[in-house]
């Protein structure tokens, strides 16, 4: 049995005006073809399907995270 993982980093930690954020995700035991889908406060962005995220548009006490969906063989939880 593996648990699938995932951590983001981020570009910046402090942002401004017009800066591009860049996020990136490191997983483990995601498979072989893992599903990503970045949530902006817990709420899907739209067609951020994939293992990085960029923006620049933010507002105060924002929250990005990454749902990571594993097919790995013998997951404990695939989300």
């Amino acid at each position: 049995v593996v648990t699938p993982t995932v951590s983001i980093t981020a570009s910046q930690t402090t942002v401004c005006s017009s800066v591009t954020v860049n996020f990136t995700s490191s997983i483990t035991n995601g498979g072989t073809s893992p599903a990503y889908q970045w949530l902006l406060n817990g709420n899907i962005i739209p067609l951020a399907t994939n293992s990085t995220y960029s923006t620049s548009t933010f507002a105060d006490n924002d929250k990005y995270s990454l749902r990571l969906t594993s097919n790995a063989i013998c997951a404990s939880t695939t989300t």
